[in-house]
């Protein structure tokens, strides 16, 4: 994941500055520093909802895992004593 999060970042920087480093025109444009906490904001929001998204999407498969794959407590069950006569 982390992984994902650099190249993301690295390839933001990479298209923003390269593309801003090599225009060969006159832009008359003004960034304010606010400008770069609404974009990082932006983006944590994208991946905090793609984490939630996933996380609902994989919760049915999860316990679908569990109830074929539950760990046991290793004992085997107890018979009913009061079903002996």
């Amino acid at each position: 994941m982390r992984s994902i999060v650099v190249l993301a970042a690295v390839l933001f920087v990479t298209l923003f500055v390269g593309s801003s480093a090599f225009a060969d025109f006159a832009t008359f444009a003004y960034i304010d520093p606010g400008t770069g906490s609404v974009i990082f904001g932006a983006i944590g929001y994208i991946i905090a909802g793609a984490a939630a998204a996933l996380a609902i999407a994989i919760k049915p498969f999860r316990m679908l895992y569990r109830k074929y794959f539950k760990k046991g407590s290793g004992n085997p069950p107890e018979k009913d004593k009061s079903a002996k006569k």
